[in-house]
C-alpha cells in the first residue's frame, strides 16, 4: 500500500502477532498475549484500546473503527 499515514509501518517489536487486520488508513494487530496494537492514522480513535488491553481473542477493522472481541 501507499503507507502515507503509517498504516503499513508495523511498530517494533513486530513479532508475536496471531492476527492482523486493516481499516482505512490504520491497521490492528492481535498479539499472542491477547493485547491489541494499532498503527497508522488514529484521528477518530479507531485503535485507542480501552484498558485493560488484554484477553482479546479476535479483531476486526472498518473504515473509522476497530473492534476487539473478548
Amino acid at each position: 500500500g501507499e503507507c502515507t499515514y503509517g498504516e503499513c509501518s508495523v511498530p517494533t517489536p513486530n513479532r508475536g502477532f496471531v492476527a492482523v487486520t486493516a481499516g482505512y488508513r490504520f491497521s490492528l494487530g492481535l498479539r499472542a498475549d491477547g493485547s491489541i496494537v494499532g498503527w497508522g492514522d488514529n484521528y477518530y480513535g479507531q485503535f485507542t484500546v480501552p484498558l485493560p488491553n488484554s484477553d482479546f481473542t479476535s479483531i476486526a477493522a472498518g473504515r473509522y473503527h476497530g473492534l476487539g472481541l473478548k
